[in-house]
């Protein structure tokens, strides 16, 4: 009974760790959960979480989280449109006003800069 527990837990925290799309210099899991879109000329709001790798709480970053959609098109790239984001709690950030433009071709992504990291959570190519 105890070896069928500890497996279900290795392999619960084996799971919760394949599901981290990116993982901070502290330690910290970044997930990105779309709540509305992502859509073309139209806002999209998402939820950003930050999960301590060890102790599976959420924590939020020490150093400055800024979050910003940008543009790579051809030879050149640019910001959106400036978007809101709020802490909801501990190591939860809503973003929304999130707007990607249609009728440019390239690649949108948003992006995730803490103090000097910087991570691409999403792409779309249009």
């Amino acid at each position: 009974m105890k070896s069928m527990a500890l497996i279900l837990m290795l392999l619960s925290s084996s799971l919760m760790a394949s599901e981290c799309l990116h993982q901070t210099q502290d330690r910290l899991c970044i997930n990105l959960e779309w709540v509305e879109g992502p859509y073309l000329n139209a806002y999209s709001k998402n939820i950003v979480t930050f999960q301590d790798i060890d102790t599976k709480e959420f924590k939020t970053p020490k150093s400055q989280v800024k979050f910003f959609g940008w543009m790579k098109m051809g030879g050149h790239e640019h910001g959106t449109r400036p978007l809101t984001t709020n802490l909801l709690k501990e190591g939860v950030f809503e973003n929304s006003q999130i707007y990607f433009m249609g009728g440019m071709m390239g690649t949108w992504e948003f992006k995730l800069k803490i103090g000097q990291e910087e991570f691409v959570l999403f792409t779309m190519n249009t």
